[in-house]
């Protein structure tokens, strides 16, 4: 008669697919959310297909003024998202990618300059690179430790540094696992692409004890991978959003980045109002509207409330350690919209994002007032960046108004 396969080995296989898929899709899932509760500014979540569909536009809103996609290693599993991917990149766009490169693309390890080895689990040390700067707190470190549980984990740790690179295009390693001798890379970038293995904080007994259920860890036990998605962005891209807190096991501030009329909104949920920030973006330390800043080492210190929302058009570097303030002045001329006096500037590079329609009317006095007139203006330099037209001025010291 017609041979038929043995059941319970057909149904063994097909158990043993299940749990990896799902075992991936749960430490994905799982490892974003605690990313977000973490502070990593996710902003719009964009399906696959259309952001396939994104990805064949042309023209200057073919790509998102997102400033970084964030992608799960499942997504680029797919040929067609894969290619998206390539036409992404293709255009200069930047990528932060997580989770296990288990059966990843050639292409995207190789990007990444990781290779894969014999893929390991248990207890680690947990190792970052002083190129990582990192939250601080007052009474305690974080952990160091973590557990790798594979059907929590995707798999085992397998990931490692690629042995030949291209050395016009080097991989920096920001933290890597050590078990014994053996090393796994946790977190890398290369070029534009960065990339953060998923961990899930498991607590160590519980995981010890019993494998297939989860109890979540706090960080004085177990070292919080998912901050890395932040410090990487951070590290690798330019947007740091770094947290002061009493402890570790502080809630840290919340942030969302978004954008209206050419400006920036930080939006900050703050659960513990103990917690400070420290802010950097690509275009300097940003200077929020109606706010005194204080700056230091290039960031902008700011402490946040329960709950803010506040607009931002201007970002210094090169600026020394003080106060700056932004505060929207009268309108006692005529022919502009709007006037932004700045107090504080002493030789800085000043970056302001202008509202929509009003490019070629932007303009900056160098000093407040003579009298009551404005002093002769100062021409902007422009930067045409993935965010929108930027005005550019260089070493200016303040009092200065800009008017659109």
């Amino acid at each position: 008669g017609a041979h038929c396969p043995d059941s319970r080995a057909l149904s063994r296989v097909n158990t043993l697919s299940r749990v990896n898929t799902l075992s991936r899709i749960f430490n994905e899932d799982f490892f974003l959310g605690e990313a977000l509760q973490g502070g990593l500014p996710l902003n719009t979540v964009i399906s696959t297909g259309n952001w396939r569909a994104l990805a064949r536009r042309d023209g200057e809103n073919a790509v998102a003024t997102q400033p970084v996609f964030i992608l799960p290693v499942s997504a680029l599993l797919s040929p067609e998202n894969h290619a998206a991917l390539d036409a992404f990149a293709e255009k200069g766009s930047k990528f932060l990618v997580y989770g296990s490169l288990v059966d990843a693309p050639a292409a995207l390890l190789e990007r990444l300059g990781l290779a894969l080895a014999e893929p390991l689990e248990g207890e680690f040390e947990i190792e970052t690179a002083p190129t990582l700067p990192g939250d601080t707190f007052e009474t305690a470190p974080l952990a160091t430790r973590i557990r790798v549980t594979p059907v929590f984990d995707g798999g085992g740790l397998a990931e490692v540094a690629a042995p030949r690179l291209d050395s016009r295009a080097p991989s920096r390693v920001y933290a890597e696992a050590r078990q014994g001798v053996s090393r796994r890379v946790l977190a890398a970038h290369r070029g534009a692409f960065a990339w953060v293995r998923s961990i899930t904080p498991c607590d160590l007994i519980d995981a010890e004890r019993n494998r297939h259920h989860f109890d979540y860890a706090p960080p004085t036990q177990v070292f919080p991978v998912e901050r890395l998605m932040r410090h990487v962005l951070g590290a690798a891209f330019g947007w740091s959003l770094l947290a002061d807190a009493p402890s570790p096991t502080t809630l840290l501030p919340r942030t969302n980045i978004a954008r209206h009329d050419n400006a920036f909104l930080f939006v900050v949920y703050s659960p513990d109002t103990t917690a400070s920030m420290r802010v950097r973006t690509p275009y300097g330390a940003p200077l929020l509207t109606e706010r005194e800043t204080r700056l230091s080492d290039g960031a902008a210190l700011w402490h946040p409330d329960k709950s803010w929302r506040l607009e931002c058009r201007l970002f210094a570097e090169k600026q020394p350690s003080g106060v700056v303030s932004v505060k929207t002045d009268i309108p006692a001329y005529p022919c502009f919209a709007g006037h932004l006096r700045i107090l504080g500037l002493e030789g800085a590079t000043l970056r302001f994002f202008p509202p929509n329609g009003f490019r070629k009317t932007v303009e900056l006095s160098p000093s407040a007032y003579s009298g009551d007139r404005l002093q002769e203006p100062v021409a902007p330099e422009w930067e045409e960046t993935s965010d929108g037209p930027c005005a550019v001025w260089r070493n200016v010291t303040s009092p200065v108004i800009i008017a659109w």
